[in-house]
């Protein structure tokens, strides 16, 4: 982190208020947030819901599980502010095998074959 850069949100313990600089996550389909595309979900139950964000140094994390969509299509489009400007592909486990997921420069996150 640069010198002089702010905290983006604070959390409050037994011993105050203290700056976090962690990740703020944003989960797909909430209020005012990217919406699912293409018939694609959060699955739900145990499992984390669909959320992206950026850490400290800029990168970008995403987590969760989906269901419903098909291969190549957009589960979500990120806002331009989490676009890299070249698309990046990540290895992912999917039922019943293994994948690729997609993140475009043009901000479309796809389950690719």
């Amino acid at each position: 982190m640069e010198q002089g850069q702010a905290p983006r949100e604070y959390y409050r313990d037994e011993n105050g208020v203290h700056p976090f600089f962690g990740i703020i996550w944003h989960e797909v389909g909430a209020a005012g947030e990217p919406a699912f595309e293409n018939s694609w979900a959060n699955v739900g139950g145990d499992y984390n819901p669909c959320a992206f964000g950026l850490d400290v140094e800029g990168k970008l994390h995403l987590k969760g599980r989906v269901a419903g969509g098909m291969a190549n299509t957009a589960m979500y489009t990120l806002p331009a502010s989490f676009r890299s400007g070249k698309t990046q592909l990540f290895a992912v486990v999917t039922e019943p095998d293994y994948g690729q997921l997609s993140v475009g420069s043009d901000g479309a996150v796809k389950l690719v074959t």
